[in-house]
C-alpha cells in the first residue's frame, strides 16, 4: 500500500487495512447501496444521464441515504 495516507494523518499499518476491509465492490445497484448513507456520484454533466443514474438510485437507497453531487453547472433541484 502507498504511504501517502500514513504519513498524512498519522495511519497505521492496521489503520489501512481496517479502511480497505470497509470498501466493497458490487455490480447489482441494490446489493450496493443497501446500507448507503452517502452516495457521492461523479458522472458526466448530462441531464439525461444523471436523471436516469438518480431514477435508478432513487429505487434502491434507503431513504437515509444523502445524495451530494459534484456538479457544477447543473443546480440538483
Amino acid at each position: 500500500m502507498k504511504p501517502y495516507y500514513k504519513e498524512d494523518i498519522g495511519a497505521t499499518e492496521e489503520d489501512l487495512h481496517t479502511a480497505y476491509a470497509r470498501i466493497s465492490f458490487h455490480s447489482d445497484l441494490s446489493a450496493a447501496f443497501a446500507e448507503a448513507d452517502l452516495v457521492i456520484e461523479a458522472i458526466p454533466e448530462v441531464v439525461q444521464i444523471k436523471t436516469d443514474f438518480y431514477t435508478e438510485l432513487g429505487k434502491v437507497a434507503p431513504e437515509k441515504t444523502i445524495f451530494p453531487t459534484n456538479s457544477s453547472t447543473l443546480l440538483p433541484s
